[in-house]
């Protein structure tokens, strides 16, 4: 019973780690070669061949690199190598401040590369492709987030602000407006399980993230703009600029978004909390905005912001509402004659 049992484990653990290969070698970095990853396959996956259809140079016969900032960190690279059985399957690796993950194919015996080359061909042969359609969807969305010169101006302007792991969250947060800005179709549950794919990853923070891009907040003369440059104004250490933006993105200062079992007056008092935080803070929080999508978001915000303006003498109000989202910006300043409870 016990070798059962063991062997059970083994066939178990050969799973996690043939599915884990597969997913390397269909990663982001490595479809940026698309179909032609397949010849590899086909070629008993084989580093040599693999080298010897793409290397466009002499380069090593020992391993063929990618680092092609497919959503991931720039210091992020995936390497295929042969180093021998008896090194491990996976290994990640710190090199000159460079996150490398390699895959030894050497640990691989044959049984196990034709279990790895069933799972990739099957999707070839039944699409003529390596991606399914729900694949091919995001990673073209990817692609066209990549290329989008607006996405690549915000990150380079918050690379002096965040870390690695905060860039990529917002690189991936920016793919996703991509693709609600795209002419191509994205299913409304695909979009959901790339949501809650980063909110796996990151946390709380990355729907955030994700609605203060929709929001267009991250772009140019944008408020998330001045306030970080604000901050590192008054801040020389890095991870205290790291700190406060980190804080900006739980607070959310200057915005309010209703959802769904959100109360008129429970949105009454947050937008009452945030006017009164406004002037609290080491940077310039000019309005509040509350923001919903949706007939019975919108009949809350507008009920809430009724509610609002009761409790108060004086306020300025812009509403800056289309079909799709109302917009109320609030200008803390204005407020005057608030009620308190």
């Amino acid at each position: 019973m016990a070798d059962k049992n063991n062997s059970s484990e083994d066939d178990g653990n050969e799973e996690e780690i043939i599915a884990t290969a597969v997913n390397i070698i269909r990663s982001e970095k490595i479809l940026k070669y698309r179909d032609r990853i397949y010849e590899f396959v086909r070629n008993d996956i084989d580093v040599r061949s693999f080298v010897k259809i793409y290397s466009n140079s002499d380069e090593s016969k020992d391993h063929i690199k990618y680092d092609l900032d497919i959503l991931e960190s720039d210091e992020e690279e995936i390497k295929i190598v042969e180093k021998g059985p008896e090194k491990p399957p996976f290994d990640e690796i710190k090199q000159n401040n460079r996150r490398i993950i390699e895959l030894n194919l050497d640990a691989f015996n044959r049984e196990q590369k034709q279990k790895i080359r069933s799972k990739i061909e099957s999707a070839y042969e039944q699409q003529g492709r390596l991606l399914s359609s729900e694949e091919e969807i995001k990673y073209n969305t990817i692609e066209k987030a990549q290329s989008d010169k607006r996405n690549k101006e915000i990150l380079n302007e918050f690379d002096q602000y965040i870390s690695n792991t905060q860039k990529k969250l917002l690189r991936r947060c920016l793919s996703l407006r991509t693709a609600f800005e795209s002419d191509q179709f994205v299913p409304t549950e695909t979009i959901t399980e790339w949501k809650n794919d980063l909110s796996n990853k990151f946390g709380d923070s990355a729907k955030t993230v994700a609605n203060l891009c929709s929001s267009g907040y991250y772009d140019k003369d944008e408020i998330l703009r001045e306030i970080m440059r604000e901050v590192a104004k008054q801040n020389d250490e890095q991870y205290l600029i790291e700190e406060k933006y980190k804080n900006i993105i739980k607070n959310k200062p200057f915005v309010v978004y209703v959802g769904k079992i959100d109360s008129k007056e429970k949105i009454n008092g947050i937008v009452r909390q945030k006017i009164t935080q406004s002037s609290n803070y080491s940077y310039s929080v000019p309005f509040v905005d509350v923001r919903a999508q949706g007939y019975s978001n919108k009949t809350t915000a507008k009920n809430a912001i009724e509610i609002f303006k009761q409790s108060v003498s004086s306020v300025k109000i812009d509403e800056m509402h289309t079909s799709e989202e109302y917009v109320y910006r609030i200008y803390p300043d204005s407020v005057e004659g608030m009620e308190y409870n």
